[in-house]
């Protein structure tokens, strides 16, 4: 197993300090012979100063593509407000706020094509960081 945690990062936009941070893990399987397989998780974190910020930049991700399909509602509801798959790159990311920190959970993997699948597929993951987080 290898765990991989990128250093906080001060940011400052419209809505006020954030504070961003990520991490992946990932699995080595027996049939993978270059080392990690890609079977994993990634997760970013933006830590707001308040939960309204968060609410607005989910609401500002989950309204409209920024790259690549629409974003889709989820049919997980995960949080404390909207859920939301958004599309990077051809793979869906699983999008959601707790508290006053907005999430992004993707596999490091080929994720399945139905974004539905992907929020079922993350939604233990996610469970876990919310329980983590309170």
């Amino acid at each position: 197993m290898q765990d991989t945690y990128l250093p906080s990062e001060l940011m400052m936009n419209g809505d006020g300090y954030r504070v961003d941070t990520s991490c992946t893990r990932r699995i080595a399987t027996e049939e993978d012979i270059y080392g990690p397989s890609p079977d994993g998780i990634s997760a970013d974190f933006m830590n707001w100063e308040a939960p309204e910020p968060g609410d607005r930049y989910l609401a500002s991700i989950c309204g409209h593509a920024i790259l690549g399909r629409a974003p889709v509602r989820s049919d997980v509801r995960i949080g404390d407000g909207d859920t939301c798959l958004t599309d990077l790159n051809g793979d869906w990311q699983l999008e959601f706020r707790t508290g006053k920190t907005t999430v992004t959970l993707h596999t490091t993997h080929e994720p399945p094509a139905d974004p539905q699948e992907v929020a079922r597929l993350l939604e233990p993951a996610a469970r876990q960081i919310i329980r983590n987080l309170a």
